[in-house]
């Protein structure tokens, strides 16, 4: 079992165990170890903590030989972009995504801006953990910003891969988090031709994802509704997830978009695979077998999914969470990216986003997210094999049962789906008491 990476990255509260000094100031030292870099770049969302972690990080690279600059507030997607067009061997995105404020972490990138693997992970922590005592004092290292025309290397790369302009400028809504996509998002929209209105723009250091973004689309829907916009993109804090509203304000997540791109490659004259996790929705599967594609379920975690699109040359992957990969355009999830793309293919075949909407029923989905004191294997768990025994009994191939850890979060995630959803929530939710009273915080 890992210690410090996770799903994403390393994730924690800035300041507490492992976003801890001597953690945070050895990392390069590490990458250092286990990889060729000479010269990386470091960026961050907009959390009041990711001044300080950069610093460490920085002083980390000055000290173990290596080249750091820094672009300031960006996603993590503009970042990856980064690295790989402007001739770093590396990257460290400083981001806890969606989690709320008090959280950060650490994104490890190659020279390709891709997620490291497990194996070079694993090399990392393995040096990491091995750290002993304490570092008595560590000396701030002078930032250095990536010169504008690098800084600059996202948003050229947006613009060029957005193929279509209005033929007459469409109001969009786009909520920012108050993260990442402050700094970028209007102005990027406005160039590709479009009218935007821009919320939660306003990072405090305090307010990302409070209440807005992709965990909250209420917001971005509403504002689609008030202000008659053509359709609304809502972003997490590093503007990797996306998670869209039609005309009417209806919320798209993940699933939908991922069918709603499946058509556009289609188009295309794509006929390969679509990758999903274990958590995407039965029905998207069914759907995308029945326009011809094929359909792979990974595990959570856009960089499986990542690697399982390269290994089946597959163009399309994501997940539920708004997570949505295109490939060959990049290497990691990115909402601009894909909300770019979804108002091409719109532009293009002169649609609305409500009509893909419609074409798509998904089954229902129970999720019960149960906070946890500890980690403890799940085969050990009897009440989760007597909820599969029960599940299988009942339903047989009408509904699937998913049951896992959070790679970021201390979370036991309880998912169930069919159609019989107050059955399923019946079961899943009698389960999870049981294991609230063995292994759930006290309130």
């Amino acid at each position: 079992m890992r210690h410090l990476f996770g799903t994403d990255g390393i994730r924690g509260i800035a300041g507490q165990y492992p976003l801890v000094e001597k953690i945070i100031y050895r990392i390069p030292f590490e990458m250092k170890r286990v990889m060729p870099v000479e010269k990386i770049v470091l960026g961050n969302d907009t959390r009041g903590s990711s001044e300080w972690i950069e610093g460490l990080l920085m002083a980390g690279c000055r000290d173990s030989g290596i080249l750091a600059e820094t672009v300031g507030s960006i996603t993590t997607p503009g970042l990856a972009k980064i690295v790989s067009l402007g001739g770093y061997h590396g990257g460290i995105m400083i981001s806890a995504s969606h989690n709320p404020a008090e959280f950060n972490g650490i994104k490890i990138l190659s020279a390709q801006g891709e997620k490291l693997n497990d194996g070079l992970e694993n090399a990392i922590e393995d040096g990491l953990l091995s750290i002993n005592g304490e570092i008595t004092q560590v000396n701030p290292a002078q930032r250095r910003f990536a010169c504008p025309e690098t800084i600059n290397l996202y948003r050229d790369f947006l613009l060029q891969a957005s193929l279509h302009r209005p033929q007459k400028p469409k109001r969009i809504v786009l909520d920012c988090s108050n993260g990442g996509a402050s700094s970028l998002a209007e102005k990027l929209f406005r160039d590709a031709g479009y009218t935007p209105l821009a919320i939660h723009c306003s990072p405090n250091g305090k307010n990302i994802n409070h209440g807005c973004g992709a965990l909250h689309p209420e917001e971005m829907a509403r504002a689609v509704v008030e202000n008659g916009a053509f359709a609304g993109f809502a972003f997490d804090g590093d503007a990797d997830r996306l998670i869209m509203a039609d005309g009417r304000g209806s919320v798209m997540n993940g699933d939908q978009i991922l069918h709603l791109l499946a058509h556009l490659l289609m188009k295309e004259g794509y006929r390969g695979e679509v990758v999903g996790t274990v958590m995407s929705n039965l029905a998207l599967e069914n759907h995308l077998k029945e326009m011809g594609l094929s359909f792979f379920r990974t595990p959570v975690g856009d960089r499986y999914v990542w690697e399982r699109m390269v290994s089946s040359n597959s163009r399309l992957g994501g997940e539920t969470s708004g997570h949505i990969i295109l490939r060959p355009y990049h290497v990691t999830g990115d909402g601009l990216l894909a909300a770019l793309k979804i108002l091409d293919f719109l532009e293009s075949e002169n649609s609305l986003p409500e009509e893909y909407h419609n074409s798509l029923s998904l089954y229902s989905q129970i999720l019960v997210n149960l906070r946890i004191r500890e980690r403890v294997p799940l085969e050990s768990l009897g009440e989760i094999g007597e909820l599969d025994r029960v599940t299988r009994e009942r339903y047989g191939s009408q509904a699937r049962l998913v049951i896992r850890y959070s790679g970021t979060e201390p979370l036991l995630r309880l998912m169930a789906e069919g159609e019989d959803e107050e059955g399923l929530k019946a079961l899943v939710c009698g389960c999870a008491e049981k294991i609230r009273k063995r292994l759930g915080e006290e309130p």
